[in-house]
């Protein structure tokens, strides 16, 4: 039997520089091929530092198809391009409040939320080609109360956030990243949800795994309540339809799941 490991809630993954118990609560964890050490960003091959900071890493967001890296830092956002063999910083945002951030990709976009500031998105011009330029800016949104959402996801192709304090998420049409976000109530259907709390994520999982006509769409709530929907678009009212309501442990840390082979994998308490 393997001694029990005490998890911080602020963890978001497992690493994959050290095992768990090994690894320090000022580490954050790996992504893709890249991984946090304090104040570095290193590559998973060799771990040769890529580029280091004068403030710890808080957020990367690798995208390795277009040789950007997104890193937070300082209460900065950095965008960086791989050119030439090295790193290159084509955009930058400062004055945030924390750089403990949750995001969604879509397009060659990134929604970007954190719970204090107004939802940032990234947008990267020509992405396929050598060189590049992005921009960082206000979510380009509207039909919210505010910008300062606590989490975001991508269910299936449609882009969905919230706070963390009701039990609504607001969504864009399929397919869009900015617009008019509309209002989905889940505490609108009676009997969805029995322990009350907010939603702090939500989530995709499906019947064949693959994103297909046979997918649910689900939320997670703080007190431990899986609230799961069939269909994929949410701002089609025949589409999608209640299909349960499953209890869990109290969720740890911020992303607290991972979908693996067509299952979804929730970390909590229990």
């Amino acid at each position: 039997m393997s001694d029990r490991i005490t998890i911080p809630l602020y963890r978001v993954g497992w690493s994959s520089e050290a095992p768990l118990i090994d690894t320090g609560q000022g580490h954050l964890l790996a992504c893709k091929n890249y991984i946090i050490k304090q104040n570095l960003v290193e590559s998973r091959k060799g771990y040769f530092p890529v580029l280091s900071f004068a403030n710890p890493v808080k957020t990367l967001i690798p995208l390795p198809e277009y040789n950007i890296l997104i890193v937070a830092s300082g209460n900065t956002i950095y965008v960086y391009q791989k050119q030439s063999g090295a790193y290159v910083q084509i955009a930058s945002q400062d004055g945030f409040s924390t750089d403990e951030w949750r995001w969604a990709y879509v397009n060659h976009q990134i929604i970007m939320v954190n719970g204090q500031d107004n939802a940032q998105q990234i947008s990267v011009a020509n992405p396929f080609e050598p060189t590049q330029s992005a921009t960082i800016a206000d979510w380009a949104v509207q039909g919210a109360p505010s910008l300062i959402f606590d989490w975001v996801a991508l269910l299936n192709a449609q882009v969905v956030a919230g706070y963390g304090n009701d039990m609504s998420a607001w969504y864009l049409p399929v397919g869009y990243v900015q617009g008019t976000l509309k209002q989905f109530d889940l505490s609108a259907t009676s009997g969805t949800f029995k322990q009350g709390g907010s939603i702090c994520a939500a989530f995709n999982i499906s019947r064949d795994a693959g994103m297909s006509l046979n997918a649910y769409i689900g939320f997670l709530t703080a007190q431990g309540e899986a609230i799961v929907y069939s269909g994929n678009d949410l701002d089609d009212a025949s589409n999608v339809a209640y299909n349960g309501t499953y209890q869990t442990g109290y969720p740890l840390g911020k992303t607290p799941f991972i979908n693996w082979s067509g299952d979804l994998i929730i970390m909590t308490n229990k």
